[in-house]
């Protein structure tokens, strides 16, 4: 069971509504140092300098918006109801991906709360030393759930009253509503509804990770903070699986080898059935129509190629300590029947067809992994390969801060 709380969330002072848009940013992570820049001249209160600054002072401006009523804590425990308006960046097809922003009991992996990817060390220190200075989670964790008929929405939305907290365009994504839940009659039907779910991590598995080291860190300190603003919790947005609007844009690699293309062609006739075609856009095309058969593009030299995999041949490449699922995924047929046995030079990530410019590269195209896979290897805790996901767009940081609080702090 899925154990999900309202809280006292910290939102910027509503005399900022209207600049709202100047204030929110995407996720630390996807900020570069230019992007950083322009978010420090777009608002003096912009949430970059909360997010992106020496952890000390993070911690002393935190207090100091706090003092001045920049920041305000929201008076009753709430739960948040938001609603992210995108348009789908190859289809155009307008989406709205709708989810819930709560606590959720931290735990370790494997009985209520599933990861996808691995994380890395550097990026998890930075993150905890954070937490322990400024004792809050300062951006969101994107957490997915399985609600076929997507029930829970229909019922905050039949439910839901007042008007929105907030209402703005902007990136991530094209707007932005959120509603706060102060009811405790329709909070109670909500957290009871995820008492009977699983959550699966989109996005956010280094803070999440963090914030559960610091739980154990503080376990002996946990009755010294207020329920459930405490490091027993930690905030995200969960989102249900089943909607259109959950998008994983693929990612795809470019490679400098030495082997020649004649060499590599003659390789892989063993592994899979090669087809030429015409140009880029068709084999974007055929990509897509062959999803099923686990097809890689390919571009090499002035030749763009589709592969087919042979199953009977490729299963002396599978992983006989992993599922079927898990070896089937398409990232892991490139990399353990193709790249693991090129002799490599350099080899890149990218997202965009038109990056496959570098001359001396061969570039392979994939398909996003499907989504409902990345649940059912995640439920076996079986953790997939680098950039085999990228959940589209991500969530904005600074709509919501959950601040741990200490008994004899103020609400």
């Amino acid at each position: 069971m899925a154990f999900i709380e309202a809280f006292h969330g910290i939102r910027y002072n509503d005399k900022f509504k209207k600049e709202i848009d100047k204030i929110i940013t995407l996720p630390y992570d996807k900020i570069d140092p230019i992007q950083k820049k322009v978010y420090m001249e777009k608002h003096p209160y912009n949430f970059v300098h909360l997010i992106l600054n020496e952890h000390k002072k993070a911690k002393e401006l935190l207090r100091e918006w706090l003092s001045k009523d920049i920041l305000i804590r929201d008076t009753d425990p709430s739960l948040y109801f938001y609603v992210q308006e995108f348009a789908h960046p190859i289809t155009g097809k307008i989406l709205k991906r709708k989810g819930i922003i709560s606590l959720v009991k931290l735990e370790d992996f494997g009985k209520n709360i599933f990861p996808h990817e691995k994380t890395l060390k550097k990026p998890k220190e930075d993150r905890l030393n954070l937490i322990r200075e400024t004792q809050a989670n300062l951006g969101q964790i994107f957490m997915l759930y399985k609600d076929e008929g997507d029930s829970i929405i229909n019922y905050i939305e039949k439910n839901l009253s007042g008007s929105c907290v907030y209402n703005f365009s902007g990136e991530p994504g094209k707007s932005h509503k959120l509603w706060k839940i102060s009811n405790l009659s329709l909070i109670d039907k909500i957290k009871e509804a995820f008492e009977a779910k699983k959550l699966f991590i989109a996005d956010g598995h280094h803070r999440y990770e963090v914030s559960n080291i610091y739980r154990k860190e503080m376990k002996d300190r946990i009755k010294e903070f207020t329920y459930p603003e405490n490091p027993e919790f930690v905030m995200a947005t969960l989102v249900n699986v089943f909607q259109e609007s959950i998008t994983i844009l693929p990612t795809h690699r470019k490679i400098k080898t030495e082997m020649k293309d004649i060499d590599l062609l003659k390789v892989w006739k063993n592994y899979f059935t090669i087809h030429q075609v015409n140009s880029r856009e068709v084999l974007k095309k055929i990509l897509l129509e062959k999803a099923k058969e686990h097809p890689i593009g390919v571009h090499i030299k002035d030749k763009y190629i589709l592969l087919i995999p042979m199953m009977e041949k490729i299963k002396k490449f599978f992983d006989p300590k992993r599922s079927i699922k898990w070896n089937l995924l398409d990232v892991n047929i490139l990399h353990r029947v193709i790249i693991d046995n090129m002799k490599i030079l350099d080899l890149n990530f990218f997202r965009e067809w038109d990056e496959c410019k570098n001359s001396g590269y061969i570039c392979f195209f994939l398909n996003p992994t499907n989504k409902f896979d990345v649940l059912d290897i995640a439920e076996k805790l079986e953790k997939m390969p680098q950039k085999s996901t990228d959940f589209y767009p991500k969530l904005p940081s600074g709509l919501i801060i959950n601040k741990m609080r200490l008994k004899e702090e103020k609400p």
